[in-house]
């Protein structure tokens, strides 16, 4: 008696609140399986950026190294001595006998000290052309001339 009073007071019969039981049973799985499979390929994409990232690091690392390699040549390449070793020797470029004649060309200009000489003009001018004629042609086969 206790059963049927019970039905009659929900109105739903025995069979059926089973059905809709295992209906909410089994959307309870599908929605904890999504919830699941959502959070995995999160973590996989994190792993894929974290990857990424050292990949990135490491790559920024041996640039700094090469450049800092690079700056460090280019220093010894660009040392004074070296170059007036190579002016000499490779260019036949000598120091003047005379010293120069020097004129002013604007009396405005006389604070910044601007002056041009008049006697080493000439030599440093024919000096450049022979350097330019030396190492162009070495530039443009990518190699530097004075080796």
């Amino acid at each position: 008696m206790n059963r049927n009073r019970q039905s009659r007071i929900t109105g739903k019969k025995k069979g059926r609140t089973r059905s809709l039981s295992w209906a909410r049973v089994l959307l309870v799985c599908c929605l904890l399986f999504i919830a699941m499979m959502v959070y995995v390929w999160k973590q996989i994409k994190i792993n894929q950026l974290a990857r990424e990232v050292n990949a990135l690091k490491r790559k920024k690392e041996q640039l700094v190294n090469d450049t800092k390699t690079l700056q460090m040549e280019i220093a010894g390449l660009s040392r004074l001595s070296r170059i007036g070793e190579i002016a000499m020797k490779k260019v036949n470029l000598q120091y003047p006998d005379q010293y120069p004649v020097v004129f002013k060309l604007n009396p405005a200009v006389e604070k910044s000290k601007t002056m041009v000489t008049a006697a080493a003009f000439g030599r440093v001018r024919a000096g450049l052309d022979h350097v330019k004629t030396l190492l162009l042609p070495a530039a443009e086969a990518g190699a530097p001339a004075w080796e």
